[in-house]
């Protein structure tokens, strides 16, 4: 998770950003527990909105903004 750590502090350090988003498989809930651990708060659900395969999957939305960002300093990220 330092990554995710790093390209939060790099996207909030332009003040023009206020949001990041991210996609990520609705299937994938320990990806979605990870970024919910780090601050992502879940949006909602793209339905049948990626084609792997045959098959359609649904992507949950999931976003950060700046207010809700605590700077790596402050953090722990483990």
């Amino acid at each position: 998770m330092p990554m995710i750590g790093m390209v939060l502090e790099k996207a909030f350090s332009y003040a023009e950003i206020e949001r990041v988003e991210l996609n990520v498989y609705a299937w994938n809930e320990i990806a979605i527990k990870t970024y919910s651990r780090i601050g992502f708060i879940g949006e909602g659900v793209r339905r049948s909105s990626v084609k792997v395969g045959d098959e359609r999957w649904d992507t949950a939305i999931m976003s950060m903004l700046r207010d809700e960002w605590i700077a790596p300093s402050v953090s722990v990220i483990k």
